[in-house]
């Protein structure tokens, strides 16, 4: 089982990540009824348990009620993932794949998942793209990924921001160390504009992060290596109603859409 969730819960990604709480959530699952305190602490006797359940409750991961205890988000199963695609393709019966999964669609999707609340499950084997953004006056810069920590610089700031240390992103620290976010989209912002306009672009470790990354070519005159579009001022809408199954849907449709491919990196520029 794997646990996607928003922003408002990854001040608690420590615990998601612990096999406590994975075991925690297979016992209740398994009992005929939501358990009592008394029920659970006969399982789960560490002394820290108590306080990761008043998070969880506190967070509401868990519901507590009436002194019992139970899961408070869904999980989607196998059945769920065949439901999703066969309704996604009787929506859209007569397109191609390249056809629906245009940059508005991506769009749609990465606002969808950075806008709402939500926390849920499913299956380990059900693929579910993670959607990284670094956004600026300029620029959008979206990671659609079937991985956690692919090598691309909006993964990067959120490991960062979550203190964590991965070997995949040990070059790009040695390189632009804990560069903030708004600063290096600056930077990186103008090198973008002066590849636009056919420009030359003069060394950095700005442009040596973007290198590294495969957004850019490490030709004299850099070129993108990556799709960019114009931004579209009004998304059209992409007929998925706002909820938690539709966040598990687009994710899922998003790791259809790269295939065989590990991660996705794709450049929306705002029309001046």
């Amino acid at each position: 089982m794997k646990f996607i969730y928003s922003k408002h819960y990854q001040d608690m990604h420590n615990d998601y990540d612990s096999p406590v709480f994975l075991a925690f959530c297979r016992f209740i699952m398994e009992q005929p009824t939501p358990p009592t305190l008394r029920q659970i602490k006969v399982v789960f006797t560490e002394a820290s348990f108590s306080a990761l359940l008043e998070r969880l409750v506190a967070k509401n991961v868990i519901k507590r009620d009436q002194r019992r205890y139970q899961l408070n988000f869904p999980i989607y199963s196998k059945k769920d993932q065949i439901a999703c695609l066969e309704a996604f393709q009787q929506a859209h019966p007569f397109q191609n794949q390249g056809d629906i999964f245009t940059g508005t669609w991506l769009q749609h999707a990465c606002h969808h998942q950075n806008s709402l609340q939500y926390f849920y499950a499913c299956d380990e084997n059900i693929p579910q793209a993670t959607i990284y953004q670094v956004s600026h006056p300029m620029f959008q810069w979206f990671t659609v990924s079937q991985v956690d920590w692919p090598k691309t610089m909006p993964a990067f700031f959120v490991a960062n921001q979550r203190q964590l240390t991965l070997a995949v992103y040990q070059e790009l620290m040695r390189l632009v160390g804990d560069v903030d976010v708004p600063y290096y989209s600056d930077q990186v912002g103008v090198i973008f504009e002066r590849i636009l306009k056919h420009k030359k672009v003069r060394p950095s470790i700005f442009l040596r992060s973007l290198q590294l990354t495969g957004i850019v070519s490490s030709e004299e005159s850099p070129s993108f290596l990556v799709p960019h579009h114009d931004t579209m001022t009004e998304p059209e809408d992409i007929g998925l109603p706002v909820e938690r199954k539709t966040l598990f849907m687009e994710r899922l449709l998003l790791a259809q859409m790269l295939g065989e491919s590990v991660s996705q990196d794709t450049l929306f520029f705002k029309r001046k």
